[in-house]
């Protein structure tokens, strides 16, 4: 019975699987492979410090990153709002990642949701709420090996190489994360 039910979940696992996917809407997408990136970012010290770089890429030929600073300083770069349609159940948040951050940054992940909209359509936010999770939270699908409350960090993955600054990523480090957000941001104010 066992080998039966086995056989039978590998047979109809597939479907499934792409019955989910068939299911899914992609409101954002950015590879930053364009000649337009999609992304705010800040600046520091006068020039932008999240910029295209075509040594690193997931899909060629090019990627987005900030270089590391020696100086103290906060940085961003945030998507424009994205527009969720309230009857969507699930929202999830996936992307492709190296970190290679000191242990002394802080590199997060933070939202805003939409409160209010005036009659003359300018939306309300929150303040940023920063995600706050660990490798068991149960909206975190990803594979990394140890999270800080929430810090992307070097020490995610063994690869990133957390105790020797001076290695230099390549193309074989990125990782895919998966993040369900949507007990964060799917409601009936939101």
């Amino acid at each position: 019975m066992k080998k039966l039910l086995f056989s039978l979940l590998a047979l109809v696992m597939p479907f499934v699987l792409s019955a989910q996917l068939l299911d899914t809407i992609v409101v954002f997408q950015e590879n930053f492979d364009g000649d337009v990136v999609k992304m705010t970012t800040t600046n520091l010290f006068g020039e932008p410090n999240w910029r295209k770089d075509s040594s690193l890429y997931v899909s060629s030929p090019a990627s987005f990153h900030t270089p590391s600073y020696p100086t103290v300083g906060n940085c961003a770069s945030m998507t424009r709002a994205i527009e969720v349609d309230r009857s969507y159940p699930y929202v999830y948040l996936q992307f492709d990642q190296i970190c290679k951050v000191n242990n002394n940054d802080r590199s997060n992940i933070a939202y805003q949701v939409s409160t209010n909209v005036s009659p003359q359509g300018d939306i309300d936010y929150t303040s940023f709420t920063t995600l706050v999770y660990t490798v068991n939270s149960p909206f975190y699908h990803g594979h990394a090996e140890v999270i800080n409350e929430g810090n992307v960090s070097q020490n995610w993955y063994t690869d990133w190489q957390k105790n020797n600054n001076a290695a230099v990523p390549n193309n074989s480090w990125w990782k895919t994360e998966l993040f369900d957000l949507s007990q964060f941001v799917v409601g009936d104010n939101n």
